[in-house]
């Protein structure tokens, strides 16, 4: 372990986090086992929009909105 305290603090915040995110990932897994209809269909709305979300900011670099608009 670190002598630093800096470095102590940021190390237990990290497994902390490492902690938090192994739990909801089994939480989702879980989830998905025992639910694997709405698990398909809530990873299909999120596919859409994501794709939605994407080709808009596609779109708005191959063509952006005007800056002046008189």
């Amino acid at each position: 372990m670190s002598s630093n305290p800096v470095g102590r603090a940021l190390g237990t915040a990290t497994t902390a986090i490492q902690e938090q995110v192994k739990n909801a990932v089994n939480e989702v897994t879980n989830f998905v086992d025992n639910n694997p209809r709405t698990a398909t269909a809530v990873g299909t709305t999120v596919g859409i929009v994501a794709t939605a979300v994407i080709t808009a900011g596609v779109n708005q670099v191959i063509s952006p909105p005007s800056p002046v608009d008189f």
